[in-house]
C-alpha cells in the first residue's frame, strides 16, 4: 500500500461552482476582449514603426494597404447584407411586377370596354333625346303659344 493521500476530487458546493464559474467566465471575457485589442495594437505599431523606416514610396504602399484593411474591408463587411437585402428587394419587386402584370392587363381591357360601352349608351340616349325633343317639337310650340297668349290674358285681366 501507498502513503499518499486519496486524491479524489471532491464535490464542490453550489457556491464554489458559481464562484468557479463566475471566476472562468471573467478570464474568458478578459481574453476574448484584450488578446484581439493587443494584436491590433502590435500590429499597427509594426506597421507605424515599419512607415519610419521604410522610404516614402514604401509608406505609400503600406498606408495603401492598411486603408484597405482597416477602412475598405470592414466597410464592405458591414455593407455587403445591406446589398444582399437591396437585391432580394429588386428581384421580389420584379416578381411582383410580373405577377401583377396580367391583373392589371385585364383591368385596362375591362376599363376600356366599359368607357367604350357608356360612350355607346350615352350616344344613343342623345339620339333617341333628340329624335323625341323633335317629334315634340310642334306640341311644344302649341303650349308655348298657349301660355303665352293665357299670361297675356292674365295681364290684361290684372290691369282692368
Amino acid at each position: 500500500m501507498t502513503d499518499q493521500p486519496d486524491t479524489a476530487p471532491q464535490p464542490l458546493t453550489a457556491d464554489e461552482s458559481v464562484a468557479q464559474s463566475t471566476q472562468r467566465h471573467r478570464w474568458q471575457s478578459i481574453r476574448g476582449i484584450t488578446v484581439p485589442m493587443w494584436l491590433v495594437f502590435i500590429g499597427l505599431f509594426a506597421s507605424a514603426l515599419s512607415m519610419l523606416l521604410l522610404s516614402p514610396p514604401q509608406v505609400s504602399m503600406v498606408s495603401d494597404v492598411l486603408v484597405i484593411l482597416l477602412v475598405l474591408l470592414p466597410m464592405v463587411i458591414c455593407l455587403l447584407p445591406v446589398y444582399i437585402l437591396l437585391m432580394i428587394a429588386a428581384f421580389g419587386m420584379g416578381a411582383a411586377n410580373k405577377a401583377s402584370a396580367k391583373q392589371l392587363r385585364r383591368l385596362h381591357r375591362l376599363s376600356h370596354n366599359i368607357t367604350d360601352k357608356t360612350i355607346q349608351v350615352t350616344t344613343e340616349i342623345d339620339k333617341r333625346a333628340l329624335e323625341a325633343r323633335v317629334k315634340l317639337a310642334p306640341a311644344e310650340a302649341f303650349m308655348d303659344n298657349a301660355f303665352k297668349h293665357s299670361d297675356q290674358a292674365e295681364g290684361n285681366d290684372n290691369d282692368g
